[in-house]
């Protein structure tokens, strides 16, 4: 059943009640503060009052917390909320404000939004880094060494100066110094990564990697992707434990964050956040921008349906929708757009690529020709307009259509042009074949020394429209497929094990430079056949002695499009790859992330990408609540 949104403050009660699921229904009296607007001649008089009501809760066993609410301001008109639906019946974790906690994700779908700020954002649409907690970073030439300039000015909600002490205090907790990252989520690096990490004085820190990556610094704490690496305030973390300190009293005002909303409220039901008026951004002249949003509310919005239908009853601003769904809902209201004004493509690149994986190491298909010959069989536009309705380009590289990646890309396109990739022709297809040694047998298809070519295109359920037009066309062309998909965590554990022909699958990897797709190449990833990749991006099992040490090369090289060194690198390991043919990459993964225009404009979009538009698990999308413009 859908949730019903009520504004203002009537869903803000003196006590929070948690409830514990079994047990008979009783109706209890409940005191509630609410909001009452009265019309005296003409004008609104509103009012605060403190009444009883009844609500039917679960007798046994139920939990009474005081909950301290801070003094609300007064109502916040629709106009001035934004709303954003998270999905599921209940907020899981509402009162453990720990990002790092294990099993606990609101850091990646709420608190990232406009509580916990990044000391580095980025602009993956431009390859633009946007200092913020902290002014700068440098590498020195060890490529180890990474040096921090903490921005003057910015402060904890508390009033406690933001320093370096606190960014060396969290890093070296969950770099391992205070708890094993086995037991935390959204650290995204390995244990120990940090061979050692000071503050030089109150506003630089120096961080030395363990292993000299030009890229790990950025990667880690600047891409705004799914970076989730929080600081925390040294002053109340420290001596507390990593793995169960929930961060949350809010007699002692905690949570504590350097974010431009303070938190008014946290139950299973929605999340408020109020705009913060001593916000540092403000105070320090680092946002001279008006900020227009007053609250956030974070509901959860049941399933994809349910969320169609806020978004179409202007009760939600944002969410991700199924390109059908998106139509449907644009249809009912003409608010609603999504990066693209028009279509048929709407949405966003999201850093991955749709690909069908052959298997490098498992015979017939540790033959390169033998996989062109199937990149030849496969017609990509059709495949997009069966399998996705059309709403994604076609693509012929595993790399997105970000401006930092495709600077490195745009000057192949004489290579891209010599191999074609993405030409669909069967007539080569079948000289491939037969230049392999098969052919057709009387059911017209592909045989050799009396056995028929056979195998079977895997893919995780969700992912499973994707096969039909495929299998089709390489059945016309000779290949005898049939496909399977797997449901759940069979799906995963399927894709690793490598006991598969043809995987159909996306390939997610390069945000900013080519290296980190280029990677997933190396055969330092490659594990013999009966033996689990480590890596689900890295499932071809390719192996080229020659491509590795090109690889090796770049990894220690600061990338730069301008640098003809890293270039050169990138254009002999693109055409390896081209030889090689060790994926048939045939559309750009996109979403129809979905924006409401009745109350709110100046979202990113393809005219404006001041940012990536992910609001549901992105660090990007607090540059844009911070950026909105109101309609009324």
């Amino acid at each position: 059943m859908r949730l019903r949104l009520f504004w203002g403050w009537l869903l803000l009660p003196a006590l929070a009640l948690t409830l514990a699921c079994g047990g008979a229904a009783e109706t209890i009296t409940v005191v509630e503060t609410v909001v009452v607007e009265k019309q005296v001649k003409g004008d609104t008089i509103v009012e605060t009052v403190v009444v009883e009501v009844e609500k039917v809760v679960r007798r046994d066993p139920v939990v009474v917390v005081a909950t301290p609410t801070p003094a609300p301001k007064g109502p916040v008109p629709r106009n001035r909320i934004f709303v954003m639906p998270m999905g599921g019946t209940i907020i899981a974790n509402h009162d453990n404000f720990n990002p790092y906690a294990l099993g606990n994700q609101l850091q990646r779908f709420v608190l990232s939004k406009g509580f916990n700020e990044m000391m580095f954002y980025g602009n993956l649409n431009t390859g633009e880094q946007i200092p913020w907690q902290a002014e700068s970073w440098s590498l020195a030439a060890d490529n180890k060494t990474v040096t921090i300039k903490v921005r003057d000015g910015v402060k904890w909600s508390d009033g406690t100066k933001f320093s370096a002490h606190d960014i060396v205090f969290t890093l070296n907790e969950i770099n391992g110094g205070g708890s094993t990252q086995g037991n935390l989520v959204n650290v995204p690096f390995e244990t120990g990564a940090i061979a050692s990490i000071r503050a030089i004085d109150d506003m630089t820190v120096e961080l030395v990697q363990d292993v000299a990556n030009p890229r790990w610094f950025w990667k880690n704490f600047g891409i705004s992707h799914e970076n989730h690496v929080p600081i925390m305030p040294k002053h109340i973390w420290e001596g507390q434990d990593l793995e169960t300190f929930k961060f949350y009293d809010p007699a002692k005002n905690w949570p504590v964050n350097t974010g431009a909303f303070e938190l008014v409220s946290s139950s299973p039901q929605q999340i408020i956040m109020q705009r913060k008026d001593d916000w540092w951004g403000v105070e320090s002249g680092f946002w001279p921008k008006t900020r227009h949003v007053e609250q956030l509310i974070f509901v959860p919005s049941g399933d994809g349906a349910a969320t169609t239908q806020m978004i179409i009853n202007n009760e939600a601003e944002t969410s991700i929708l199924d390109v059908g769904d998106f139509l449907a809902a644009k249809a009912r209201n003409p608010k609603l757009r999504s990066w693209f004004r028009t279509g048929p493509i709407w949405g966003p690149s999201d850093g991955c690529v749709f690909r069908f994986t052959p298997n490098n190491l498992k015979p017939p298909w540790d033959n390169a020709d033998l996989r062109r010959a199937l990149q030849y069989a496969t017609n990509r536009d059709q495949i997009v307009e069966l399998a996705l309705e059309g709403s994604v380009n076609t693509a012929v590289l595993p790399f997105a259509e970000y401006g930092g990646v495709q600077a490195y890309i745009e000057p192949l396109q004489d290579l891209i042009a010599q191999y074609n990739p993405g030409e669909y022709n069967l007539d080569k297809s079948a000289e491939l074949m037969t230049s392999l040694g098969y052919a057709k047998d009387s059911g017209g298809f592909w045989a050799k020394d009396g056995e028929r070519l056979t195998f079977t295109a895997n893919s995780a359920a969700w992912r499973a429209h994707h096969l039909p037009p495929a299998v089709q066309q390489w059945r016309d062309a000779g290949f005898d497929v049939d496909s399977k998909s797997w449901d759940g965590d069979s799906a995963m554990e399927s894709l690793l094990s490598g006991e598969w022909e043809i995987y159909n699958e996306v390939h997610c990897g390069s945000l900013t430079d080519p290296f980190e797709t280029l990677n997933d190449f190396h055969s330092k990833w490659s594990r013999p056949l009966g033996e689990n990749q480590p890596y689900r991006h890295a499932t071809s099992r390719m192996n080229n002695p020659e491509y590795d040490a090109i690889i090796d090369k770049m990894e220690v090289l600061e990338p730069s499009p301008t640098d003809p060194e890293y270039t050169a690198l990138v254009r002999e390991a693109v055409e390896i790859y081209l030889q090689e043919v060790p994926e048939i990459v045939w559309g750009e993964e996109r979403h129809a992330v979905t924006f409401n225009e009745t109350y709110w404009t100046n979202y990113a979009t393809d005219e404006n990408p001041y940012a990536a538009p992910f609001f549901c698990c992105w660090s990007s999308p607090y540059l844009i609540i911070l950026q909105l413009l109101p309609t009324q």
